[in-house]
């Protein structure tokens, strides 16, 4: 009934034609509450039969189809329908009902009900629950008894019963049937009696019960080929549900692989940390809040959109229909993603940091090597040394040099080496103390031979 309620069921989504209509409800005990909870309110402190098989009554209380529908005519229909079912069974049944809205028929109230009412002993007072005892009393006061019948299968007729001294047996004509015939009494006497509606006719009864009353057999065979063609039509609604449900899912995790792809190729080029902006997202400012409002401080990147989108739904409503398996695994991939970018986030910035290192320390090389030349040929001139002399040192700070060079390429890879001697050797080929670098004409004296 709640499933049908909210449109779950197959039969409900078939019914469904116009969903922007929403129905009308009475809710006695929470505009909240579902049929179930509505129940359990209900029934809370009173006892029933322990015997009964039943919890509740379900009637579908039908107004005439000429009646226009408006809001103002629908929400009487809802209430006269309440009303009309309290009176007819002592005055506190009704814990629910509905007025369906987005069907083609518009004039039938659904109504739950399950008839509450005190028994009075010597001893107390106590509340009970009843779904027999109202209609078999109005069946009795309007119908009285009758004389029993049973049906003859010989003779293939209804014949009375008698007593054993001759006389009349005598039944009460309280059966569900009955019941059913005075309910449809009542009901005619309220649409005409109390919303008004002079015109209305009783919907004629049936001449004979022959049509509805079968032999055991038959009727057992009725209803077993009736429980197969509705537990036909639920494997079929439960199939299609099903399908739907499984191309929902392939559709999501094709979806969830291709942002996954996304974020590793976003991860290679160095763009998986970017952070996004309205900017960005020019055209959807509201997925834009939905993924600002769901990042890590609120700082959206590509990745985390990568990552959100394929395992939620677009618009932000909850979690994608996955699977707890496969969403289990989607998301061990998209963290593992996240880990490589940021092993490789720290990869990069290590070696800006060692390249930096690398080049500050080629360049004070370089100038300390610089400087130690130019003394060298200072002392040699102010000293007169001889050129052999000046050889030998020089040699001896190649020497130096070439060691410290063979320690900077063992320590640093490849690509750092070369982008530091690169940017040493241009800023050597620029100095002025290079020797072989223009300088303007000297006025020192040469140095001798």
């Amino acid at each position: 009934m709640e499933s049908h309620e909210l449109r779950l069921d197959y039969s409900g989504q078939l019914r469904s034609i116009e969903p922007q209509n929403e129905a009308l409800f009475y809710r006695p005990y929470g505009n909240d509450l579902s049929i179930s909870e509505s129940y359990k309110k209900h029934v809370e402190g009173a006892r029933r039969n322990t015997s009964a098989s039943k919890l509740l009554r379900h009637a579908f209380v039908q107004f005439p189809t000429s009646i226009e529908i408006t809001p103002q005519t629908q929400e009487m229909m809802l209430r006269e329908a309440v009303a009309f079912i309290n009176k007819t069974h002592g005055g506190r049944a009704v814990f629910h009902a509905r007025i369906d809205r987005d069907e083609r028929g518009k004039h039938g109230v659904d109504v739950f009900f399950a008839p509450r009412y005190e028994k009075r002993t010597a001893k107390d007072v106590t509340d009970w629950i009843s779904l027999t005892k109202f209609g078999k009393e109005g069946a009795r006061e309007r119908l009285g008894q009758k004389q029993e019948e049973k049906y003859n299968k010989k003779t293939k007729e209804w014949e009375p019963q008698f007593k054993t001294d001759g006389s009349p047996k005598m039944v009460w004509q309280d059966s569900a049937h009955f019941q059913g015939q005075v309910l449809q009494d009542e009901w005619f006497e309220h649409l005409r009696d109390v919303v008004g509606l002079d015109w209305v006719l009783r919907g004629e009864k049936k001449v004979g019960r022959d049509p509805d009353r079968l032999e055991p057999e038959e009727y057992k065979l009725k209803q077993e080929r009736e429980k197969l063609a509705q537990d036909k039509l639920r494997f079929e609604a439960e199939k299609a549900e099903e399908a739907a449900r499984l191309s929902e899912t392939v559709e999501w995790v094709e979806r969830s692989v291709k942002n996954l792809s996304a974020s590793i190729d976003r991860v290679q080029d160095g763009t998986y940390d970017t952070a996004l902006s309205p900017a960005d997202m020019p055209d959807q400012p509201k997925r834009f809040e939905v993924l600002k409002e769901a990042a890590p401080d609120k700082r959206p990147t590509l990745g985390f959109r990568a990552r959100f989108w394929g395992l939620n739904f677009a618009d932000g409503r909850g979690p994608a229909p996955l699977p707890a398996k496969i969403r289990a695994a989607l998301t061990k991939a998209f963290d593992r993603v996240a880990s490589w970018a940021s092993e490789l986030r720290e990869a990069r910035q290590e070696a800006e940091r060692a390249s930096r290192a690398a080049t500050e320390a080629a360049t004070a090389f370089l100038e300390a090597t610089e400087e130690e030349a130019a003394q060298i040929l200072t002392d040699a001139h102010e000293e007169g040394d001889r050129l052999a002399s000046v050889d030998v040192r020089l040699q001896t700070y190649a020497t130096r040099h070439e060691v410290l060079l063979d320690a900077m390429k063992s320590n640093l890879n490849p690509d750092d080496f070369e982008r530091a001697m690169t940017s040493a050797r241009k800023n050597w080929a620029a100095d002025p103390r290079n020797p072989d670098a223009e300088k303007p004409t000297s006025n020192s004296p040469a140095l001798g031979s």
